[in-house]
């Protein structure tokens, strides 16, 4: 026991109590700083899609076709989640992963599909990280705003797609 109190090395009395919203704000500073939302999206090889090589048109609708019929099973939001709802939502996207990688993909088509494929995982792996919010709930939330981020590169592929069928006046019978 020290009656005096701390004392520093240089022996002055009294010691400094860190400001505990300081260490907050670091601390929320560098987790922050820490999630990269692109670290999220996989890398996908040509090698490890189906690719065929046409330009047939009813080859290339058929193609949009099912990007549609699959994309349109996918949730278009996730309003209140519980850690339920997030258990079987994943496991619903690997069911879309296995689904959309199965496709034969016309080259002309790849990028989109690629893209496509890295927002599916992404998402997967987004909604993991948002289930595990008991460990880290920073990165939960974090990861949760990223699923915003995650939707607008779906509407931009929507984009991408629309533009494609107009520019190969493609007649899609969903």
């Amino acid at each position: 026991m020290n009656p005096n109190g701390p004392t520093l090395p240089t022996g002055a009395k009294g010691a400094t109590v860190p400001d505990a919203e300081k260490l907050v704000n670091e601390f929320l500073t560098q987790g922050i700083k820490d999630f990269d939302y692109e670290k999220l999206k996989p890398t996908i090889n040509d090698a490890d899609v189906r690719i065929v090589e046409t330009e047939d048109p009813i080859i290339l609708a058929q193609y949009i076709k099912s990007f549609f019929t699959i994309l349109s099973r996918v949730p278009q939001s996730l309003d209140d989640p519980d850690a339920g709802s997030i258990d079987i939502l994943a496991s619903v996207y690997d069911g879309y992963i296995r689904d959309y990688s199965a496709l034969q993909v016309p080259r002309v088509l790849l990028s989109i599909h690629k893209k496509n494929l890295i927002s599916l995982v992404a998402t997967k792996r987004t909604l993991a990280i948002v289930r595990n919010y008991q460990a880290d709930p920073l990165q939960a939330v974090l990861a949760f705003k990223a699923l915003n981020n995650l939707r607008a590169d779906m509407q931009t592929l929507y984009t991408e797609v629309a533009l494609f069928i107009a520019e190969h006046q493609l007649t899609i019978n969903l």
